[in-house]
Parts: C-alpha cells; sequence; structure tokens
C-alpha cells in the first residue's frame, strides 16, 4: 500500500532471486480500512516509492488509481476465511480480511504471477492468502519472507512514518518485551502472569495493548500453554501515538 521502505525492498530482491520479471503494486486499498480516519492518514508517498523503486530490481510498478482499481464502485463481493478471520487482527479490523482478499485477487487476475512474496510481520494475512490461494486455486506460489527490523529492533511498517522520534525509540521496546515474553513462556511461567507483565511494562512507558496472543502458526488457533513439538507464534497489536503497530515472534517447543 505504498510508503515504501527497506522491509518492502527486501522483498523485491528476494523475488528477483528466483523470477525473471518482479513487479510491485502500490494501491492504497480503501476497502482494507476500518475507518475514514485512518485512510485518509495512510501515508501517500508515490513518487518517493518510485525513487526508491527506481534502483531495486524491480521491472514493473503497477499503481492504479482507485477508479482503475473499482470502476466507479466499491465491490460488493465477501469473502470469508472463518476461523482464521475471527482471530488476532480479526478481533478489532472487522471485514479487514476481506478487503485484502478482494484487492489481492483482483491484483492476481491482472498481474497473474507465479510468486507472491510477502512480509512475516503480518502473518495472519499470509495464512489467510495462503487460504484464499488454495480455495480459488490461483496458480501461485507463496513466499513468507522473514521481517525486516530496524537496528532498534523496531519492525519496519509504513505506519512508523507518524511516530515522532521520541515515538520510535519507545516502540523499539515492543519487541524487546515480546522477546521477553517468550523466554519467560518457555521457561515455564503461567501465561496469564507473563502477559500481564508485558503489558504493565509497556503501557508504563505509554504503549497502549490492545492484545498479546499466543496461537498455532498453521490454522491460528489460540492456546493458554505450550506444548511440545509444536509451531508458535507471539503475536501483539499495541497503539503508541495515536498509531496502531504489530509485531510477533514465531518460535518451536
Amino acid at each position: 500500500m505504498g510508503a515504501l521502505h527497506e522491509g518492502h525492498l527486501s522483498l523485491v530482491n528476494a523475488a528477483a532471486l528466483e523470477t525473471d520479471i518482479v513487479v510491485v503494486s502500490v494501491f492504497i486499498n480503501p476497502i482494507q480500512f476500518n475507518s475514514e480516519e485512518d485512510y485518509n492518514k495512510y501515508p501517500n508517498t508515490l513518487s518517493q516509492d518510485i525513487d526508491l523503486l527506481s534502483s531495486s530490481p524491480t521491472k514493473v510498478l503497477f499503481a492504479p488509481t482507485l477508479a482503475e482499481m473499482y470502476s466507479n464502485a466499491l465491490p460488493t463481493t465477501s469473502i470469508h476465511f472463518g476461523q482464521l478471520e475471527e482471530v488476532l487482527e480479526g478481533r478489532s479490523r472487522k471485514g479487514h480480511f476481506n478487503g485484502v482478499a478482494i484487492v489481492l485477487s483482483k491484483l492476481f487476475n491482472i498481474i497473474k504471477p507465479n510468486k507472491l512474496f510477502m512480509g512475516a510481520k503480518d502473518f495472519q494475512q499470509c495464512v489467510i492468502v495462503q487460504q484464499l490461494i488454495e480455495d480459488l486455486a490461483f496458480p501461485i506460489e507463496l513466499k513468507i519472507m522473514p521481517t525486516l527490523r530496524a537496528q532498534s529492533g523496531l519492525a519496519l511498517s509504513s505506519r512508523n512514518k507518524r511516530l515522532s522520534e521520541e515515538g520510535l525509540e519507545k516502540a523499539a521496546l515492543i519487541y524487546e518485551k515480546l522477546k521477553n515474553a517468550k523466554e519467560r513462556l518457555l521457561a515455564g511461567k503461567d501465561i496469564h502472569e507473563v502477559f500481564s507483565i508485558y503489558k504493565i511494562q509497556l503501557e508504563a512507558i505509554g504503549i497502549y495493548v490492545e492484545y498479546i496472543s499466543l496461537n498455532r502458526t498453521s490454522d491460528l488457533s489460540e492456546f493458554i500453554d505450550l506444548y511440545a513439538n509444536e509451531h508458535f507464534l507471539l503475536s501483539t497489536a499495541v497503539w503508541l501515538e495515536n498509531v496502531r503497530l504489530i509485531d510477533n515472534i514465531e518460535f518451536r517447543t
């Protein structure tokens, strides 16, 4: 959705290693926002995005207008993903993944890619897009790439552009405290106590925790305890300076 950064470029570079033609789409999709205010505040930096991509392996930039993507009316088709969209982001962002699925289905039909490269920071989105590919028989291989982080540990995000310098410093603690929570869980600490400590530590410095959750990576089912030989996702959404940020850690037991 634009406001490109080094995390996006890492996807471009990964794609260039495996494909002959790398296509980048830039489109701020209104139907995946939950409020008009959030949509209007989302950074629109197409000229800067073009400059950033000009020195990358990108062969094609597809940057359609709203009218080109949706004619003169927003789509009325709905795509639902059951339990996959009812947890984590889905609890507070009703309809978000429908918007993602609609725009990606259109992009798949327009571009007809062989491979799709996405970042693990949006892990739930990756799981849902994999389901979309399978359910609608798109001949596409999804490649999930590791989250790229700033030196401070903060996950790179377009929304970081809306944070002040002080906000950026505080936001770096999200990943640090998330790692601490993971280590406490692996040490056998009670999950409710671990989550409580995480919230207290972040809210003490002005970061409101919307959620912290432990889920199985395969189907996003929620857990309240660790089990052996399982692949887990520890994820969070927080608010800082009226900006919503997400992050996660994957780990095995």
